[in-house]
């Protein structure tokens, strides 16, 4: 999804799921994504979060450029299946590319 102020990612897989406790009440676990996605950012008490370029997250390429994500919208929610990661608005769609630490690249396709 894309708007003039934000991107949208919305990942699925084994992690995302929702966790059932033995007792049968069910929670949401962090998945591994969420984790590395969170591992760029850097609190400063004045401006809140952004970007610590010496570690490695998770970041959205288009055009070649690299588009950072958003970490105040971090409490977007959507399914209970579903992560959703938000990024600066993307100038095209076409060859976004979804950067995971320094070797994992992922095509985005509709």
């Amino acid at each position: 999804m894309e708007s003039p102020l934000e991107t949208r990612v919305v990942v699925t897989g084994s992690d995302t799921k929702l966790q059932t406790a033995e007792s049968g009440s069910q929670y949401r676990k962090m998945s591994k994504l969420e984790h590395k996605l969170l591992n760029a950012r850097k609190v400063n008490k004045k401006y809140g979060y952004f970007i610590d370029n010496k570690k490695s997250g998770v970041f959205l390429k288009s055009a070649g450029e690299k588009v950072d994500p958003i970490f105040n919208k971090g409490e977007v929610s959507g399914d209970d299946d579903e992560y959703n990661m938000v990024f600066a608005p993307v100038k095209t769609r076409q060859d976004c590319i979804l950067e995971v630490g320094n070797d994992i690249k992922i095509p985005l396709t509709r």
